[in-house]
């Protein structure tokens, strides 16, 4: 079983292919590349290495930076949305690989620090598939408090669209808990979600397609 990550966030790092993923893509949309750059202290060449790892606080940065240069808050939404996670690090290879959802979501555990070497917050590893109430959950136990809600949509936008690739007509989830308040942005979440959300939650959860933990069925 992985063990919960406790990594401080000033010693944290993410994979340098997570952020030049989100570079190329601001830059792609008019962001100034030296704008990116200097407000996250990292060069191109950083930037642009597939083994090459970069502070976690450089990566919020960049974020930061795009943010304020168009003005758009959903802006690392839309990233998540257009660059799924499995072109972002092996993490995606891995997780395409898994089979069933229960089987990816305990390799994710074991390799997600590969993508993002973040502290995990409550309980012992980062994501949990839960039966809740006669659902299934997937809980993402990040702590939006460290690191801000752009991260925890990061991650679901991810998951939707990785599923969505594998099966366009059998959604991961259909509905979504979010423990911070509705964005500015909230209308983005109709076209990258599109499925009921619930602001202000306990935690942060997907309730998933059942169908998807068929154990005949490849994630």
């Amino acid at each position: 079983m992985a063990k919960r990550n406790t990594t401080p966030l000033e010693e944290a790092t993410v994979a340098a292919s997570l952020a030049g993923s989100f570079f190329e893509f601001a830059n792609a949309s008019g962001v100034d590349a030296t704008t990116l750059t200097k407000a996250a202290s990292l060069t191109i060449d950083q930037l642009r290495d597939p083994d090459g790892r970069v502070p976690a606080q450089s990566y919020l940065k960049l974020q930061g930076a795009a943010i304020s240069a168009t003005g758009d808050t959903g802006f690392p939404l839309r990233h998540a949305a257009n660059n799924a996670l499995w072109h972002m690090s092996v993490v995606g290879l891995i997780v395409e690989a898994a089979g069933p959802l229960s089987n990816a979501i305990t390799q994710l555990n074991r390799y997600t620090r590969l993508l993002a070497d973040v502290p995990s917050g409550a309980g012992e590893e980062r994501f949990e598939l839960r039966r809740q109430d006669g659902m299934y959950l997937i809980i993402d136990h990040l702590p939006v408090a460290l690191v801000g809600p752009s991260a925890i949509e990061e991650t679901f936008a991810s998951f939707v669209s990785c599923f969505r690739k594998f099966a366009s007509e059998l959604p991961l989830a259909n509905e979504m808990w979010l423990t911070f308040g509705q964005p500015s942005h909230v209308t983005l979440y109709d076209e990258i979600f599109a499925m009921p959300v619930h602001f202000g939650a306990p935690h942060n959860a997907l309730r998933v397609n059942e169908a998807w933990l068929d154990p005949s069925r490849q994630a």
